[in-house]
This record gives structure tokens, sequence and C-alpha cells, in this order.
């Protein structure tokens, strides 16, 4: 088990520095993200490389095998953990956030050291001190695993609503395999202690978590860094930046404020005009293109947005396009889902019936069947 952990994380830290050596950009995000992910996997390995070597847990003396994991799973769990919040933030984290996992690392490491040379004992004698030390140590990561998935979850949510803020769809799915990975980093944290002081049955299950987790996380990072989603992400982050950053430059509800009533009736104006003209029946529209259609800043959009009370913009762009959709349903009830999805707007059929039932209670065939029976029940 020691050396199957070994190898499998020997190789996803050099995946992981070749991806970053691959990339070649300065201050890039993805290259912080990938380094920091690559530690924590270098100490992955280093921690089954001394269990593979020592032999401590197979010799059942579980109180070295433990502090040896700690030593080593502590830091390695926070600077993955701060990897993937510094891929969240944009490579902005703050001090607070390494202070937490460098002062639970430091605060064991020394608890599980002092407890080693009390007493007169050999190094790593099995010891009731060191015992409870390590207890104490497997609480404290526990509750700064809590910490970080706190922080992990809320920005989850964050970027979700900057991607339905940028685009005229639901691409939150490029955010899965960090939702999921989220869980899995958990997980690590709630069931570390049963792995930590356990050798039965238990360990073999929180071992394949381990592995599992891990290599899934750097797996999808490594897909993540060399696709285009990357880049669509980041778009989204930058805009949802820039409004923050007005919003926040004058105190909470600036952005608001900025937007005099004469400015909002003639965004509503220039709006009018670009729907009129069937702007929001295009393709692949993200607000900037919107902007850029209509001749307006792209904050003055954003703000207009807000200031009307819209959830999103992908949410107001879809319940324009299904006012559109129900009226050529009504027009034309022989055409089919898909072309009526592709005159709308929509790029997906399933995205569209999902949106159209979400939105009027009905699927799309249910809709223009009942609107055939009221105009038959009209005459």
């Amino acid at each position: 088990m020691q050396f199957t952990g070994t190898t499998v994380m020997a190789m996803l830290t050099l995946t992981l520095i070749y991806i970053v050596l691959r990339r070649n950009k300065k201050g890039d995000v993805l290259s912080h993200s990938g380094w920091m992910m690559a530690i924590g996997t270098a100490l992955l390995s280093a921690q089954f490389t001394l269990q593979y070597v020592t032999q401590y847990r197979p010799a059942g003396e579980l109180t070295k095998s433990a502090m040896i994991n700690l030593l080593f799973f502590i830091p390695s769990e926070v600077i993955m953990n701060l990897g993937m919040l510094n891929l969240q933030r944009q490579g902005r984290l703050r001090k607070l956030e390494w202070l937490v996992g460098v002062a639970t690392w430091i605060a064991s490491a020394a608890m599980l050291l002092c407890a080693n040379v009390t007493d007169g004992h050999p190094l790593m004698t099995e010891t009731p001190r060191l015992q409870t030390a390590e207890y104490i140590a497997t609480t404290l990561f526990g509750l700064m695993q809590l910490f970080y998935t706190f922080l992990l979850i809320r920005e989850d949510f964050r970027m979700k609503r900057a991607l339905a803020n940028y685009y005229d769809s639901d691409v939150s799915s490029m955010l899965r395999w960090i939702e999921l990975s989220i869980i899995l980093l958990a997980l690590s944290g709630v069931v570390a202690p049963l792995f930590i002081f356990n050798t039965g049955r238990l360990l073999v299950p929180f071992s394949l978590l381990i592995f599992f987790g891990i290599y899934y996380m750097i797996f999808s990072f490594v897909c993540y860094s060399v696709s285009n989603d990357s880049q669509k992400v980041s778009a989204a982050e930058e805009a949802d930046c820039e409004m923050s950053a007005i919003t926040d430059a004058g105190g909470s509800g600036k952005t608001q404020k900025e937007l005099s009533p004469d400015l909002c009736q003639k965004i509503e104006e220039v709006v009018e005009m670009w729907r009129a003209k069937g702007g929001h029946l295009k393709h692949e529209l993200t607000i900037q293109t919107v902007a850029d259609e209509m001749g307006i800043p792209r904050q003055q959009l954003s703000a207009w947005l807000k200031a009307t009370g819209r959830e999103s913009f992908s949410t107001w762009l879809s319940s324009l396009r299904i006012d559109e959709a129900k009226r050529l349903l009504l027009a034309h009830p022989e055409w089919c889902n898909e072309f009526v999805a592709n005159s709308c707007g929509f790029s997906d059929r399933s995205y569209f019936q999902n949106v159209f039932r979400k939105v009027t209670g009905l699927t799309p065939a249910q809709y223009a069947k009942e609107g055939r029976n009221n105009n038959i029940g009209a005459r």
C-alpha cells in the first residue's frame, strides 16, 4: 500500500511539474496553483516513502506511524487547499488563509516534537503523552480542514454567480471537478483520524479514498489547465472582480446609486432597441459582446441588470429567449424543439427544455398543446 502511494504521488508530482513548465507563463494563476499542488503531492509521496521504509504500521507501532502521517499529511493538505483557493480567487490569497494552515502545522509539529523529547524517553517512543499530542494535532487538522472547506464552498458559489453574470447559458459544469475536489478534501479531513489510528478494515477504504481523491483532483486540474475552460472562467472572474471593485469603491450600493434615473432610462431604451433587432436570439453571447453590440460599457449593463432586480445576465437573457420560444410554439406548433431552441438562441436542446420548464412549469410540447386547445376553445 505504501509503495503504491509513493509511486502514484510521485507520478502526479512529475505530471504537475511538466504541465507547469510547459505553460511557462510568469505570474500565471494556473502555474502557481500547479506548483502548490505539486508540493502537496510531493509531501504525500515522502510520507508514503517513510511509511514504506520504516514499516511502523505493519509492525503495529501506530503511534510512530501516526506521527509521520501528521507531520507530512497536514502541510500537504494545507498547500492543496490553498492551491485550490488560489485557483478560485485568481491568485488573490489572503494572509489569514496562509496563517491558519501554517499555524496549524507549526502547532501540531511543536506538540509532537515536544512530546517526543520529554521524560527522558528515546525519540518516537510509544508514550501516552505522544498519543495525546497526536489526538490534539488530529483535532486541529480537522478544524483547519473545516475552515478551508467553508472558504472553498463560498468561492464556488461566487464563481457560479460570476459565470451566470457573464455567459448566456449555464456553464457551471466547468466547475464540477472543483466541487468534487472540495468534497474529497473535506472527507479526507473528517475521516483522517480513522485512518491514522487504525490498522483494520477501515485502512483500505480510506487509502483508496486518498488515492482516488488526490488522483481525481490532479488529473482534473491538468485537464482544466490545457482546456479552454480556464480561459472562460478567468474572463468571467475578471468581470466579476471589476464590478466588485466598483461596488466596494464607495461603500455598499454605490453601483446602483451611480445609475441616475436618466441613465437608467437611456440604458433601458438601448436594451429595448437591441432586443427589437433580435440581438438576444444570437448564439454564444456574453455580457461583453452584448454590451459591445449595444454600444455601452459592460459595467453599465451589469449595473443596470442589478439595479433593475435581474437575477443574473444568463437568467435575464433566457427569459427573453423563452418569450420568443412561446411565440414560436404557438405560431408553429409543428416545429420540433431543436429548431425552436436554435431559433431562440439556445445552442442545446436539453438546456432549452430545462429552462422552458423551469420558467413556465410546462414542457415545450405541453405548452404548444395547451395553446392549441385554448385556440380551439376560443373558436
